[in-house]
């Protein structure tokens, strides 16, 4: 049986829009040939509108949030990202890896954190706070050298060593109490009288260096009856008291002046003039004498006549007896009394050998009745026991008490007294 041809469409006539075209507004499908027996097949190809994937199976694209700083995710860019804000952890807010110098304290690792990395300000380079002892200036400090040493020129206070710190600078300071004291004076040297600076924590009331007109050596004010004898201030004598009954007056002005031979024996070699001074004023002493003594004696260099005295009161022996009037009358060669008694009030001395066979109470002098030298010398200066002898007479009361014997007569190994008088 023979099939009827297919029906072919008849072409549309010009302007006809009536033209059957393929309906797409109910499903949006075409049609195509399937070339099977000319029979037509349906294919769709419809899109999911509602997720806007095709029917092709391809995955999905993300549209997500873009990266940022705090979201927990470290992102290209960042060194960490805790997503938190704290700024006293190892990741600051800014997603950035906390180290000394960013200007935050990382708790637990930084003790402090200024910003910068500059060793001489408050904050170390290593975030360490800046103290005294460091070895560091900053702040406050005057000095800093790193050690707590208060002996040297920086004390462990990180300030200056300086007198009345309280603290010795040693090599500087002989002392340094914080002022004076006691012990120490005010300008850091050790509390001396006759050091020029008055210490009355030390008890000085005065201290000019040494004795003067109006301080005495040991820094009292120089006064007439202080028992202090103060020749710069015109005192002669100073018994401790103001009486006008004993031998100084209430002026301290002498009213007599001791004279006496030595009860000790001595060669000629008494050591020099200082020597023969030195046992005269021991004696005295000894005996309770007060004043200043010299020695009788003259050398090469001088004589009583140029380094004594000239004494306008009476001259008197230990036991008050008056020996001149004055120092004219001491001179003049003829004495009131002979100058027979010592400084203990006992007599005059006699030698085993001597002037005179061993029985006559020897002097030694050099020097004449008047005061002058006798020879050039006597004894070599009184420094050996050798050379030219001159002596005096202790018993006599005319020339001889100074003049008695000399030359090859004597010898400076004998041994003699002196006389010892009163300055």
């Amino acid at each position: 049986m023979s099939l009827a041809p297919a029906c072919t469409p008849a072409a549309p006539a010009a302007g006809d829009d009536s033209t059957t075209a393929p309906d797409t507004s109910s499903s949006g499908d075409d049609t195509s040939s399937s070339g099977d027996g000319g029979s037509t097949i349906a294919v769709s190809t419809e899109v999911d509108t509602s997720t806007g994937d095709d029917t092709t199976g391809e995955p999905a694209s993300s549209t997500g949030p873009a990266p940022a700083c705090g979201d927990g995710v470290v992102d290209p860019g960042e060194e960490c990202d805790d997503g938190d804000q704290d700024d006293t952890n190892a990741c600051l807010p800014s997603c950035v890896l906390a180290r000394c110098g960013d200007g935050v304290v990382h708790t637990g690792h930084e003790a402090c954190d200024d910003g910068n990395t500059i060793d001489d300000d408050e904050c170390s380079a290593q975030c360490v706070p800046g103290h005294c002892g460091d070895g560091k200036l900053q702040g406050d400090e005057a000095c800093d050298d790193g050690d707590a040493d208060d002996g040297d020129e920086c004390l462990s206070s990180c300030q200056l060593a300086g007198c009345g710190d309280g603290v010795m600078h040693i090599g500087v300071e002989a002392c340094d109490d914080g002022g004076a004291s006691a012990s120490c004076d005010a300008d850091c040297s050790a509390a001396t009288c006759g050091d020029g600076v008055v210490n009355e924590l030390a008890g000085e009331v005065c201290d000019d260096g040494g004795a003067s007109p109006t301080c005495d050596a040991d820094c009292s004010l120089a006064e007439c009856g202080d028992g202090q004898l103060s020749p710069l201030a015109g005192e002669q004598c100073d018994d401790g008291d103001l009486s006008d009954d004993d031998d100084c007056s209430s002026q301290c002005k002498k009213l007599h002046r001791t004279i006496f031979v030595t009860s000790a024996l001595y060669t000629g070699n008494l050591g020099g003039l200082a020597g023969a001074d030195a046992a005269c004023q021991g004696l005295a002493e000894a005996a309770g004498l007060p004043g200043v003594f010299y020695a009788w004696l003259s050398d090469d260099q001088t004589a009583p006549d140029a380094r004594f005295l000239k004494s306008n009161v009476p001259y008197v022996l230990a036991t008050g007896i008056q020996v001149a009037k004055n120092w004219g009358d001491l001179v003049d060669g003829v004495l009131q009394h002979a100058i027979d008694t010592t400084e203990s009030k006992g007599a005059a001395p006699i030698p085993s050998a001597g002037c005179g066979g061993g029985t006559k109470p020897t002097v030694w002098t050099n020097t004449l009745e008047k005061g002058t030298a006798w020879g050039a010398s006597g004894c070599d200066g009184w420094t050996k026991t050798a050379g030219v002898a001159r002596l005096g007479h202790a018993k006599a009361t005319n020339f001889a008490w100074s003049k008695f014997c000399e030359g090859q007569a004597a010898s400076c190994a004998w041994k003699a007294a002196l006389y010892c008088i009163e300055q």
